[in-house]
């Protein structure tokens, strides 16, 4: 689905932001994602079908030398769009493949800067997509207009970030253009985030929200989604008996939305933080 394959891709606490990890640290995560829309899209067009999915996806962030960053990220998407009598589409496939490298000018996360590149990982519909409740002689000829699992472009962000940790707490901010191949429309990007530890070194709580908008360059383009997601965000860490272990959980959705569905999702996970001694 065009509409809702990048927050499916997305993690729960470590939505990466303007801190870089130090060389030979690092952060993975395994979760799991739920999310349903009354309606799904597909090419900027609303299908008037509900849209539900499931997703496993597995995170990594890295610190390299010189203060640089590695991001990695790829989901496995389970998704179907269904109408009321039962018609409509299955969908299972890998998604985008995310892969982001930043660097920070300074050590203290005022000046990180980073590039994110975003190429599907799939080609036509009929790859990985089947009808449901269709006759048999019917699904050939439906075959070219089962929905997309995604926009057939590669995106390319370029993101300026900046964070402040004020004892407890920390602020982030980041904003770029995103630039998008095969006339997809390009995007303005942006996100905010911030949180708390709640109980140190135990359990912290935060706020994740991210949108775009359209960079109006013409009508030939093709429609791009502009949306304003946020989430609602909790961690619970258990550093006697799993140092650097934390289960993570997130409740969000999607209340804005132009060319693309608005809905909600649920998050959990479980993540490795790696510290190297020094």
């Amino acid at each position: 689905m065009t509409s809702v394959l990048l927050f499916l891709t997305m993690g729960v606490s470590a939505m990466a932001g303007p801190w870089v990890q130090k060389p030979g640290d690092g952060y993975t995560r395994a979760g799991y994602r739920y999310y349903a829309s009354q309606e799904g899209y597909t090419e900027g067009q609303g299908t008037g079908l509900q849209y539900s999915a499931h997703s496993a996806n597995l995170y990594t962030e890295w610190g390299l030398p010189g203060r640089f960053q590695v991001i990695g990220d790829l989901p496995f998407i389970v998704a179907t769009q269904r109408a009321a009598d039962g018609f409509g589409y299955h969908h299972q496939w890998t998604g985008d493949l995310r892969i982001q490298l930043d660097w920070s000018a300074l050590s203290d996360a005022k000046g990180t800067v980073g590039i994110e590149v975003r190429a599907p990982t799939y080609k036509r519909p009929s790859q990985y997509t089947q009808g449901m409740n269709f006759p048999d002689a019917q699904v050939a000829l439906l075959e070219e207009r089962f929905p997309a699992l995604g926009d057939p472009c590669v995106d390319v962000t370029l993101k300026w970030m900046m964070g402040v940790s004020v004892d407890r707490a920390w602020f982030g901010a980041s904003l770029g253009p995103r630039f998008r191949t095969n006339r997809f429309r390009h995007q303005m990007w942006g996100s905010v985030q911030g949180g708390v530890w709640a109980v140190p070194e135990r359990l912290t709580l935060g706020l994740y929200t991210e949108g775009a908008v359209v960079i109006p360059l013409g009508n030939e383009f093709l429609p791009s989604r502009e949306w304003l997601y946020g989430q609602f965000q909790v961690a619970l860490f258990i550093p006697n008996s799993a140092p650097g272990w934390a289960l993570e959980a997130g409740v969000g959705g999607i209340p804005l939305a132009r060319k693309t569905s608005r809905g909600i999702d649920a998050t959990v996970g479980i993540s490795y933080r790696r510290q190297k001694e020094r």
